[in-house]
């Protein structure tokens, strides 16, 4: 949880640290407690809870920069706004973050922002508000496929017991350990679009492209009220908002490779080659090029919204009683849509449903291949 609100997925549970990127120059403190005991927390699980705080009222006023650099000319720039607690009432902190790099593996890039508001106030004795907001837009560069183990070292290689004939196959040459087969160079003379998070682009890198690449953005917004009602019945709600859209890349349909090792790698010079010669007549009788095989964009398009509430009631010195809610309703769309065309015009797909004609033409952005809705509650 981040400042009282799960951020697990709701649909498998998982936890994607990078959508939270620039928390971990905000937070003040964490709070963890394990298990079905007497949680504190407003949400309950059996295997523990953490708890990340972000407290506006904690940090000291003033203003931090904050410069790093690393291998694969990684640099990260962040930098942070406190007020501090002013009369008593009122905090804000604000922050950005910006983070580079060409990566250590090959073409295992990354291009990433994150930002952060906190913000508290003490309306009196027994009320507070807090508004927080946080995201972080990213895309990085993958290295997705298993090898050989040969193709990063023969020197593992042989300390593994393989055969003197594997070393001898150039389809096994040593390729160092910081290999990708995810990537491979493209001619700058190349200028198509590539179509993501609902707009036209232009790739990461002119001189190549990746068949991996993964992209996100989901922020979160929660307001949180607390309320001492009496010395002995205390209230904690949050009412939040998160949603992003996102995904990952790869290959669809027919593609030229290089089988240079014995790994596939996309030739793209080949590809569009092939997609630009492959000419096909539309039912409307307009004349295309039709990709025989381009990139794809798998997404993940969701929204949740959220309310907990925890109430607790002290008897006595050795009774108390707590009462709570955790509400949640999500969306969640899966789908696949076209990326890049590779040369071509568009892209012939019939299979979805409740289309026909010039419909099986799709151009960047069109969906393939599934389209599916999950409401959760």
């Amino acid at each position: 949880m981040i400042n009282g609100v799960p951020v697990n997925d709701m649909e498998n549970g998982w936890v994607y640290w990078s959508n939270w990127d620039g928390v971990g120059d905000a937070t003040s403190s964490i709070q963890v407690q394990r298990g079905l005991s007497a949680v504190n927390l407003a949400t309950p699980s059996i295997g523990g809870t953490m708890n990340i705080i972000t407290d506006p009222t904690a940090q000291k006023a003033g203003i931090i920069y904050k410069d790093e650099i690393g291998i694969g000319n990684f640099h990260k720039r962040t930098v942070f706004a406190n007020t501090g607690l002013v009369d008593d009432k009122f905090a804000l902190t604000i922050g950005g973050v910006r983070k580079t790099g060409e990566g250590q593996v090959s073409a295992a890039w990354t291009d990433a922002w994150a930002y952060y508001l906190g913000a508290s106030y003490q309306i009196n004795k027994t009320n507070r508000l807090e508004l927080y907001a946080t995201g972080a837009p990213q895309r990085h560069g993958q290295r997705r496929w298993k090898l050989n183990a040969a193709n990063f070292s023969h020197e593992l290689a042989k300390d593994l017991g393989y055969d003197d004939e594997v070393f001898e196959d150039s389809r096994f040459a040593d390729q160092g350990l910081l290999y990708n087969a995810n990537w491979s160079g493209i001619p700058s003379s190349y200028q198509g679009n590539q179509y993501w998070d609902g707009v036209q682009r232009r790739r990461h890198n002119p001189a190549f492209m990746n068949e991996s690449e993964n992209y996100y953005h989901k922020p979160i917004v929660n307001l949180n009220w607390y309320a001492q009602f009496t010395d002995k019945v205390s209230l904690f709600t949050t009412l939040y908002y998160s949603g992003g859209v996102g995904g990952g890349t790869g290959y669809f349909g027919s593609m030229g490779w290089n089988y240079d090792l014995r790994q596939r790698v996309i030739d793209y010079d080949a590809t569009i080659d092939r997609n630009v010669a492959n000419v096909d007549t539309m039912a409307s009788g307009r004349i295309v090029s039709s990709s025989r095989g381009i990139l794809r964009n798998s997404v993940n398009k969701q929204w949740t919204v959220g309310l907990l509430s925890k109430a607790l009631y002290e008897m006595n010195e050795n009774l108390s009683f707590s009462f709570g809610l955790d509400w949640r309703t999500a969306e969640v769309e899966h789908f696949r849509e076209v990326r890049d065309l590779l040369g071509g015009d568009v892209f012939y797909f019939d299979e979805n449903e409740f289309e026909s004609g010039d419909e099986y033409y799709k151009g960047l952005g069109d969906r393939i291949d599934y389209n599916n809705t999950n409401d959760i509650n």
